[in-house]
């Protein structure tokens, strides 16, 4: 996977169950890519703000986002990256739709990594399950992370840049 990323364009659908620890694996892949010198952005869905449209990538842009087809070509075009750039995303299926589908556009971006992490036997967005069923996101279903694993890799102080964003745009 991580060899993929390099040649841009690779798109990635990581199912675990819960508990399984997703958030870690995908701090750990983000700590990596970061040493490497890819910009490393951060998405999260959450439960709340599902029903709030790009909620969960509203913190990357520059500004309040507005209804309609309008709103959702601006919200690409701002999130379209112009250098190496990893999107994780944790919590897949809790995206609101707006941002489910920002994403599902940036999978194939020749600029664009894109790993998204989704809860086993939970709802994944139209906009990700399309893009998987057309063969754009390649998906992995994982067993959990033993706690040998999950505690063994990742150290915070990571080298790179990092943006973060988490499901509400307040």
């Amino acid at each position: 996977m991580l060899e993929a990323e390099r040649a841009g364009g690779a798109g990635f659908l990581l199912v675990l169950p819960a508990g399984a620890g997703r958030t870690r694996f995908l701090a750990e892949v983000g700590a990596r890519l970061a040493s490497r010198g890819r910009a490393v952005v951060r998405v999260s869905g959450a439960a709340g703000a599902a029903g709030l449209p790009y909620a969960a990538v509203a913190p990357l842009l520059a500004g309040p986002v507005g209804d309609g087809p309008d709103a959702a070509r601006s919200v690409v075009a701002a999130l379209r990256p112009s250098s190496a750039t990893a999107f994780l995303v944790d919590d897949a299926e809790l995206l609101d739709a707006g941002s489910a589908s920002a994403i599902a556009h940036l999978v194939g971006h020749p600029e664009a990594f894109v790993l998204v992490a989704s809860l086993a036997g939970g709802p994944l967005p139209v906009a990700l399950a399309a893009r998987w069923r057309d063969g754009d996101l390649v998906r992995l279903d994982l067993p959990a992370l033993d706690a040998a694993t999950r505690g063994s890799s990742w150290r915070p102080g990571s080298r790179g840049r990092s943006t973060e964003a988490r499901g509400s745009p307040s």
